[in-house]
């Protein structure tokens, strides 16, 4: 899950796993009915605008941000004012990115995607995932979570 700043388990999930050339990063669909057990990823927003004030953080490059569905698996999202590749470093606003990312899913705004990235330089991919996850990598807080 991803945590806040202030340490706060949001309902926004994501998984990583390491590509030919660098980390990619799965966020999760938000989905379900509200006020039922069924419900899933309800912070889809805040998490994902989390995780992307993260990847700015550690100045990462998107190269490419992907649809990862059933149906739509592959298919490259086209950001407004974001083209690929993405430097976060020059990402002014990084919620106004991710309202982008999320416009750029067409009607169904909340579907799970694809990140791609490039330049982390902060440790294994468990390490990558708790910075993702928390905010920090194991050589700031050894606490898992």
């Amino acid at each position: 899950p991803v945590f806040d700043d202030a340490g706060r388990e949001l309902d926004a999930h994501f998984t990583v796993h390491l590509t030919e050339r660098a980390p990619a990063i799965r966020f999760h669909s938000r989905g379900g009915t509200a006020g039922t057990k069924a419900v899933r990823n309800r912070e889809y927003a805040e998490g994902l605008r989390i995780i992307l004030d993260r990847l700015q953080q550690a100045n990462v490059t998107l190269p490419t941000i992907q649809l990862d569905t059933k149906t739509t698996s592959g298919q490259t999202l086209e950001v407004k004012a974001h083209p690929f590749p993405i430097v976060m470093a020059d990402v002014k606003d990084t919620a106004v990115l991710r309202l982008a990312i999320s416009n750029a899913q067409g009607s169904n705004s909340t579907r799970t995607i694809r990140i791609e990235t490039e330049g982390w330089n902060g440790g294994s991919l468990l390490e990558f995932q708790r910075y993702l996850s928390q905010g920090r990598t194991s050589a700031a807080s050894d606490d898992v979570r």
